[in-house]
């Protein structure tokens, strides 16, 4: 998606997310861009105070921003009650299922969270991140833990789980300026959005796969 992801700058000027791979446009520090996946359009305004490592996002987190976002609104528009988003590169534990449903048991009413996240990585390699995107672990019950903010350090998330409120709340204040991992921890850090993690599920990530997103500019 991200390489033919339509982009209009703040002077009306169109141009293409395989433009930006290229290198033949490149984002400017403070100016607002459109960017229009299918059924959202989002609005990027590259701040290096907030960006990763200072950088502009590529094609490849533009159109993974799209993708999640256009998930998001499926699951408002036909009112999904529970859906479990995953990465392609997850491998989940036997227990998967029994898990899950142990989260259920103790969740049951879809209206009561905005987000769970169900499998992500832990980043301490930077100091901006420090004072960024943290997580603060507190009990809520024995299968989950409310995430608030100045705890702790979150980098990329590659399962959650939501239903159309939390949704419909994510969208009214998502806007790419991290990547889709990062603004949506900054949405749950700053309470904006109520959201939790799992204590026992451990969902992890493939270590031998290589993400198609680097071949889209992505910098490791």
């Amino acid at each position: 998606m991200g390489l033919n992801l339509k982009i209009e700058d703040e002077h009306g000027r169109s141009f293409y997310g395989r433009d930006i791979k290229s290198g033949k446009e490149h984002f400017r520090i403070g100016e607002e861009y459109k960017v229009y996946c299918p059924n959202v359009t989002l609005t990027y305004k590259w701040d290096p105070t907030l960006a990763v490592f200072g950088k502009s996002l590529t094609a490849g987190e533009l159109g993974a921003y799209c993708s999640h976002v256009e998930v998001m609104f499926d699951v408002m528009k036909n009112r999904h009650k529970s859906v479990v988003v995953f990465e392609d590169d997850v491998v989940l534990p036997d227990d998967f299922a029994v898990q899950l449903k142990k989260i259920e048991r103790s969740m049951p009413n879809y209206k009561n969270y905005d987000m769970i996240f169900l499998g992500y990585n832990k980043v301490f390699s930077k100091r901006w991140l420090e004072n960024k995107f943290k997580v603060k672990k507190i009990p809520f019950n024995d299968a989950l833990e409310a995430v608030t903010s100045h705890r702790g350090l979150v980098g990329s998330v590659y399962a959650h789980m939501y239903g159309y409120p939390g949704a419909e709340r994510r969208l009214s204040y998502l806007q790419p300026r991290a990547g889709i991992d990062m603004d949506s921890f900054r949405l749950a850090n700053s309470d904006l959005i109520k959201t939790f993690k799992v204590r026992h599920i451990n969902v992890e990530q493939a270590s031998n796969m290589v993400s198609q997103i680097t071949d889209m500019g992505r910098e490791h």
